[in-house]
């Protein structure tokens, strides 16, 4: 993106006119006339296709609002995830930062993110890119499991499952136009623009919406376990780019999305490399699905998911460094069916079945897969049933789900929880086992590769303090068998291997207060790694420390709170806290070196301006990391990767206009 061309289209915001006709948004009421019974009583669909709310729904579930998002300040998905509890970030390989869930490193096929039921990982390591990625600017709601979701979702929801909603529906009526700028004190922090157009003609609705973004991933030095170093200032160039078109008519529903993600990088795999490689994820989706009504709430939804991607692309040639070309491509087409059906007042069954077919293709002249050829082919069948009985005292829920895969065993998952609301206490008692399937460079250079297990304890209990202020606490016990993981044979050829088992424990709790003028929510997370004789050594753990995970904190704690001057002008602090980290890399000699991060506390706060001027105008001004904290994103494996500087202080605005 040109830079001539941002600050035209910011002119263009400063001078814009206003139109008459409103905005027609229904995300519901604003934030701050919306009571707390109503915040807690927002319907979500994660965890079931029968809507139900956070406190009944068969997961432990965090909910955020439109409004929420909007008063925050935050720009991408990463930067409100941080604010949930049990998830962290971690850097991988080449520039790429990935998620961790409650402990746990998530990033390869862990973790499901859907966008609008478009599933966004990608299908060669089954792994998702965050930084200034999966921009938020339209999205109207994001609901959370922190927990399995293999039973509906299949496996790549084994320890999350991220569902996005936007205002790509037949709610948006008019045009929508915003950007933002940030400066870090050595160069630009990002800027970006998005803009959403939405018309309904006769009974068919029809969206539009873009979104151009670029950014800097940081502007400190970056040193590699030998000592070899660079600045990142102008070597950490990333770029977003995203079009997406939606069709409505009556119950059929038709998506398209287009993603181009790029990072600049020298980090490699852990060594320096000589200079700048970018790597590139460009990813395509279509979506359509079908809507029957039938009587008792009968509800048949047949529907055809397309993929197709370049994900981890780099094809120029390579010189004097370890780095390898990397050019394939894969295409998944999915048929499913599901179905949701009131057998009585009290019993609801919803059930579905899915076959997907993924065909991988090398481009590279000298690139072949491990089975001799230039493609590889994977067919997935899978099946399942989810079942909610509302007895006197408790909801029960039953669940399963089967899974068959020609390369490796199949797979069947069951889950049983128990939910009940009374008066001003929720409990939820919730057993659960998960699986994640091998993906296909898994399956590529992998040694007998299996699919992971896992079992997941979870036990939720919340109360209603007054009319004003809630409290929730959970507690988990998570043990993955079998799991994946990346090494290295003798002859230092790379390969994947079902390693000995790994998990975590732990608690978290959430406090919500909230006045007609001020809200705060604060969370606190602890989880420790499952540690015995058996897995000890795992590389997921720090050496020599018990019971510390690499790159993860103890214990984490998020701060939110914003007061209302008035209906127009309000004031929003975050804070997150995260409690020692740890790293480690091995030399060339098998000696491995610790070191040591001390607890950290990121501070921002936002000032918003809204229908200032004309009726839909938003101002924001953000200071992102008052504190100028350091910011490290730490390998959560020993794969003698060292951390990878973030972002500093940011000086943030935004502006956007809705008619």
């Amino acid at each position: 993106m040109k830079h001539t061309i941002f600050f035209a289209v910011l002119l263009f915001l400063f001078s814009i006119q206003s139109f008459s006709q409103a905005i027609a948004e229904k995300d519901s009421n604003s934030f701050y006339t919306m009571s707390l019974e109503q915040l807690m009583n927002i319907n979500v669909s994660v965890a079931s296709q029968l809507p139900s709310t956070s406190r009944e729904s068969p997961g432990i579930i965090t909910v955020i609002t439109a409004d929420e998002i909007k008063k925050t300040g935050v720009q991408d998905l990463m930067q409100v995830l941080q604010q949930v509890p049990g998830f962290d970030f971690g850097v991988d390989v080449e520039g790429v930062i990935g998620i961790g869930v409650r402990g746990n490193w998530a990033h390869e096929g862990k973790a499901l993110l859907l966008w609008d039921g478009m599933e966004l990982n990608e299908d060669l390591y089954a792994t998702l890119q965050f930084v200034h990625h999966y921009p938020i600017d339209r999205v109207k709601q994001i609901e959370i499991i922190r927990g399995p979701g293999s039973a509906r979702y299949g496996g790549s929801a084994e320890y999350a499952v991220i569902n996005v909603i936007t205002y790509n529906s037949t709610e948006f009526n008019g045009v929508y136009v915003g950007a933002t700028n940030s400066w870090m004190s050595k160069t630009f922090g990002s800027r970006n623009l998005s803009m959403q157009m939405g018309k309904t003609i006769g009974e068919a609705h029809i969206n539009f919406s873009t979104n151009l973004g670029e950014a800097i991933q940081s502007q400190e030095k970056y040193t590699d376990f030998k000592g070899s170093s660079f600045d990142m200032t102008n070597q950490s160039g990333i770029e977003n780019s995203e079009y997406r078109m939606d069709f409505f008519v009556k119950g059929l529903s038709i998506s398209g999305l287009y993603n181009n993600y790029s990072v600049e990088q020298r980090d490699g795999f852990d060594v320096l490399c000589n200079r700048i490689y970018t790597v590139g994820f460009n990813s395509a989706h279509i979506s359509a699905k079908y809507d029957i009504h039938g009587k008792n709430g009968l509800i048949i939804t047949p529907g055809i998911k397309l993929k197709y991607q370049q994900p981890w692309k780099y094809k120029d040639p390579v010189v004097n460094d370890f780095f390898k070309p990397f050019n394939t491509t894969i295409g998944k087409k999915e048929y499913y069916v599901n179905s949701s059906y009131d057998i009585s007042y009290r019993i609801n069954l919803e059930s579905g079945i899915q076959y997907y077919n993924q065909r991988a293709k090398d481009l590279l002249d000298s690139g072949f897969f491990n089975n001799g050829t230039k493609e590889f082919l994977i067919d997935n069948y899978a099946v399942y049933f989810q079942s909610t009985v509302k007895l006197n005292y408790f909801n029960l829920i039953l669940g399963s789900r089967y899974n068959f895969n020609p390369y490796y065993s199949s797979s069947f998952v069951p889950r049983v929880g128990i939910t009940k609301v009374y008066e001003n206490w929720h409990y939820k008692a919730l057993y659960s086992s998960a699986f994640r399937s091998p993906s296909i460079e898994n399956i590529n250079i992998g040694k007998d590769i299996k699919p992971e297990k896992t079992s997941v304890i979870e036990l939720e209990a919340g109360y209603k303090v007054s009319s004003n202020s809630y409290i929730t606490s959970n507690i988990f016990h998570i043990k993955t068998d079998d799991p994946i993981v990346y090494g290295y044979d003798n002859k230092l050829n790379e390969y994947y291997f079902n390693d000995c088992f790994t998990g975590s424990r732990g608690i978290e709790i959430e406090y919500r207060l909230k006045y007609s003028k001020f809200y705060t929510s604060v969370n606190y997370s602890y989880y420790q790694p499952l540690v015995s004789d058996k897995n000890e050594h795992s590389v997921y753990f720090t050496p020599g420390i018990k019971n510390q995970s690499l790159a993860f904190p103890s214990s984490k704690i998020n701060l939110t709170s914003n007061f209302a001057f008035s209906r127009k002008a309000n004031i929003n602090f975050s804070q997150n806290y995260l409690s020692k980290r740890y790293s480690a890399s091995t030399n060339d000699f098998g000696i491995k070196t610790v070191t040591q991060y001390h607890p950290v506390f990121y501070s921002n706060a936002t000032l918003n301006f809204e229908n200032v001027f004309t009726k839909g105008f938003l101002f924001r001004l953000s200071c992102l990391n008052i504190f100028d904290e350091k910011v490290y994103y730490i390998q959560p494996y020993n794969g003698n990767h060292e951390p990878l500087p973030g972002a500093g202080r940011e000086i943030q605005i935004h502006l956007s206009y809705s008619f």
